[in-house]
């Protein structure tokens, strides 16, 4: 898997984990196997059925880290992370703050936020939230309720909670279009990840 993600990832528990619970399976369905080939003698039958467990490891190679990952940092929070954001690319970030989202908090809210990051490694990315989901995409919305615009350096420490939303907002670092009131929703609704 390492071949997948950034190198910064590689040593963070989350990954860790999701590595473990995937060489597991596989050393379970190995182990199935070899006791199939040795127990049984080769047919049609068994060979078919090793082969669909082996299907059935590579497909959970392929959807298990996309759910795990986010179950384990709502789990673990704060730990979960890499110890320095910034050198993660800005979607792993944002991916970080959607797995973070608590979907009780969310409740009757209804909205779409555009993220405009700026400065070396920047982009635009925006949620969607809607019946307690919180989705992530890549672009610019159509139709955003509010548009956030901050540097990368600004965001990043924002998400690692060495700087305070608010105080960046008042300073005019974040700078805002649109339904203020989504701002406010967001330290609540967004805040377990960075605790």
């Amino acid at each position: 898997m390492k071949g997948q993600v950034t190198e910064v990832v590689w040593e963070t528990p989350a990954f860790i984990s999701v590595n473990y619970v995937l060489t597991s399976i596989f050393a379970t369905v190995f182990s199935i196997n070899t006791v199939i080939s040795a127990v049984w003698s080769t047919s049609l039958f068994i060979l078919f059925l090793s082969f669909a467990l082996l299907l059935v490891a590579l497909a959970l190679t392929r959807m298990l880290p996309d759910r795990y990952v986010p179950y384990y940092m709502r789990k673990h929070g704060a730990t979960a992370r890499p110890k320095d954001l910034g050198k993660l690319p800005l979607e792993m970030i944002f991916m970080g703050m959607v797995a973070g989202f608590d979907e009780e908090k969310a409740e009757g809210w209804e909205t779409v936020i555009q993220y405009n990051i700026t400065g070396e490694g920047g982009g635009d990315f925006y949620v969607e939230i809607k019946e307690r989901r919180c989705k992530l995409f890549e672009g610019k919305a159509e139709k955003a309720k509010l548009v956030i615009k901050v540097s990368r350096k600004d965001w990043v420490a924002i998400s690692e909670g060495k700087l305070d939303g608010t105080k960046t907002f008042m300073e005019g670092k974040l700078k805002t279009e649109g339904d203020t009131n989504d701002l406010l929703k967001m330290g609540s609704v967004f805040g377990q990840v960075s605790e």
